[in-house]
C-alpha cells in the first residue's frame, strides 16, 4: 500500500461509529465515542495477518491501524490547518456498559514506513466505552469515557521493520484500555482517565517484536508503546507547544502486560524507546517536546492513590539483539 494523501485506510472490528467531527478555519470539534442513547455494546474480534508492505508520507496518514472498540469510536483526521483549536474527545459520553473482544496481529515480516506529522507506524487497540485515533493537532484533548467498560486480550507479533520519520509519530503502539481513550495529538492541553468504577482489563497485553525493528526520528515520537489501562486514557504526544498534562482518577484495574523487544532507535527529542503500562485508575502518558525553546516534557500516571481497588498488573520485559 502506499499513501502520499492525508488521510489513511482502517482494518477494525467491533462496534466502531463514526465521528461526530467538524473541522474548518482552524477550530475543530469532534468525539469518538458514543454521545447519546442507552444500549450496552460487546465487541467482535480481530485478526489481521500478514506481510506488509506499507508506506505513507503525508501528515495524519498513519501506516497500519487495527481496532476493536466498543461504545463508538475509530479513526478522526482533519485536513487544512497546522493545528485546530477546539477540544476532541476519545470516549463515550452516552450507553450502557460495553464489554470488548479480543483482537491479535502478526507481522511476519515486511515494512511499514511513514513520512508526515502526526503519523504513526503501527496502530493496535482494544478499547471499550469509546475512543480510538485521533491524528488532528487540537489544543485540547480528552482520553477517558462516562461509562464503564471491560477490554480484554490485545497480542502484537511484528517481524517487520517499522520506520516514522514525522513529528508525533511514534512507531508501534498496542493498547488495552477499559473505560474509554487511546491515542491522541494535543498542541496544549490534556486529560486523561476518570471513568466509571468496573472500567478494567481482563486479560494480558502481548508484545512480540524480538525478530523486528523500529526506528523513529522526529520529536515526540517513542519507538515502542505498551499499555494496560483501566479507568480510560491512553497516550497524548505533541510536537508544536508544551502540553499540560491532568490525569482524573477512577476506579479500576489493569492488566498484565508482556513484552519482548528486537531493535529499537529513535533520535528526536522527548522519544522514548520503550514504554510499557499497566494503570488502575486511569491515566497513561502525556510527551511533548518543541523546537521554540528545544524543551521537552513528560508525564505518567501509574496508578490511582487512595483505593485498594486502583491496581496496576505486572509487567514482563525481555529483550534481544
Amino acid at each position: 500500500v502506499m499513501r502520499d494523501g492525508q488521510h489513511l485506510a482502517i482494518l477494525g472490528g467491533g462496534f466502531i461509529g463514526l465521528s461526530a467531527a467538524s473541522a474548518s478555519s482552524g477550530t475543530v470539534s469532534a468525539q469518538l465515542g458514543e454521545a447519546n442513547g442507552a444500549g450496552n455494546g460487546e465487541g467482535w474480534g480481530v485478526t489481521v495477518s500478514g506481510t506488509a508492505t506499507i508506506a505513507t508520507s503525508g501528515s495524519e496518514a498513519a501506516g497500519l491501524v487495527a481496532q476493536t472498540i466498543t461504545g463508538g469510536g475509530g479513526v478522526a483526521t482533519a485536513y487544512g490547518a497546522a493545528s485546530y483549536s477546539g477540544t476532541v474527545r476519545l470516549g463515550a459520553t452516552g450507553g450502557g456498559a460495553n464489554f470488548n473482544s479480543n483482537i491479535s496481529v502478526t507481522l511476519s515480516g515486511g515494512s511499514v514506513a511513514t513520512g508526515g506529522s502526526y503519523a504513526p507506524g503501527v496502530v493496535v487497540q482494544n478499547v471499550s466505552s469509546g475512543g480510538g485515533v485521533s491524528l488532528i493537532p487540537a489544543s485540547n484533548v480528552i482520553l477517558g469515557a462516562a461509562t464503564d467498560s471491560t477490554a480484554e486480550q490485545t497480542t502484537v507479533n511484528s517481524s517487520a521493520a517499522i520506520s516514522t520519520s514525522g513529528a508525533a509519530s511514534p512507531g508501534l503502539i498496542a493498547q488495552s484500555i477499559g473505560g474509554g481513550g487511546g491515542f491522541a495529538i494535543s498542541t496544549g492541553s490534556a486529560t486523561l482517565g476518570g471513568a466509571p468504577s468496573g472500567s478494567n482489563v481482563d486479560q494480558t497485553l502481548s508484545l512480540y517484536a524480538s525478530n523486528g525493528s523500529v526506528n523513529t526520528t522526529g520529536a515526540a515520537s517513542p519507538g515502542m508503546v505498551a499499555q494496560s489501562i483501566g479507568a480510560g486514557g491512553g497516550l497524548v504526544v505533541g510536537a508544536l507547544n508544551p502540553v499540560t498534562a491532568t490525569f482524573s482518577h477512577g476506579t479500576a484495574y489493569g492488566g498484565p502486560v508482556t513484552a519482548q523487544l528486537g531493535a529499537i532507535a529513535t533520535s528526536g527529542a522527548g522519544s522514548v524507546g520503550f514504554l510499557a503500562q499497566s494503570v488502575g485508575g486511569g491515566g497513561g502518558a502525556v510527551i511533548s517536546a518543541y523546537n521554540n525553546s528545544g524543551a521537552t516534557s513528560f508525564g505518567a500516571n501509574v496508578g490511582g492513590s487512595g483505593d485498594g481497588a486502583d491496581n496496576g498488573a505486572t509487567i514482563n520485559v525481555t529483550t534481544y539483539n
